[in-house]
C-alpha cells in the first residue's frame, strides 16, 4: 500500500495500491473524542466512523472466505538447515532450561536447609553446594550430640 498524504490537509490520507491499480481510497482521520464531556452528536459520529470502519472488514472477509476454503495452500517449504538450527536451538535452550532449574532447586534447598539449622549465610549460586554441605554437617553434629535430633 501507498499513503498519499497532503501535509497541508491532514484530515484525510489516500490509500492506493503500489502498482496504483486499487484504489484511491480516501481514510477520514477519527477526530479526538472527549472522555468527560462529549456530546450525543460527537459520540454517534464517532460510532458512525467505528461502524463504518468494522464493515469493510466484515465485507472483505465475506468475499474471500469462500475463495480460501477452496484453494488449496501451498505447502510450507522450510530449507533442511534451517530445520537442523532450529532443532539445535530446541537442545541448547533446554539444557539451558535444566541447568537454571537444578541451579534453583539448589539454591531453595541449600536455603531451606541454611533456615532450618540457624545459619547465617546469603546462599547464591556459587555457594549453594557449600551452603548445603554445611547445613548436612551441622545437621549430623546436632544428631551426634543429641539423640533424636536432627530427624
Amino acid at each position: 500500500m501507498l499513503a498519499w498524504i497532503n501535509p497541508d490537509e491532514l484530515e484525510a490520507i489516500v490509500l492506493t495500491s503500489i502498482d496504483r491499480r486499487d484504489g484511491p481510497y480516501v481514510v477520514e482521520r477519527a477526530d479526538a473524542l472527549s472522555p468527560v464531556g462529549a456530546t450525543d452528536a460527537e459520540l454517534n459520529h464517532a460510532m458512525a466512523q467505528i461502524a463504518e470502519h468494522n464493515s469493510y472488514a466484515r465485507t472483505q472477509y465475506r468475499v474471500i472466505e469462500d475463495q480460501l476454503a477452496r484453494r488449496k495452500h501451498r505447502q510450507l517449504l522450510v530449507h533442511p538447515a534451517v530445520v537442523e538450527l532450529g532443532e539445535k536451538v530446541q537442545r541448547k535452550t533446554d539444557v539451558a532450561k535444566e541447568e537454571r532449574k537444578k541451579k534453583v532447586r539448589a539454591i531453595n534447598k541449600a536455603q531451606r536447609l541454611a533456615r532450618t539449622h540457624g545459619i547465617n549465610v546469603d546462599v547464591n549460586a556459587k555457594n549453594a553446594g557449600r551452603a548445603t554441605a554445611a547445613a548436612e554437617l551441622v545437621r549430623e553434629a546436632y544428631s551426634e550430640s543429641t539423640p533424636g535430633a536432627g530427624e
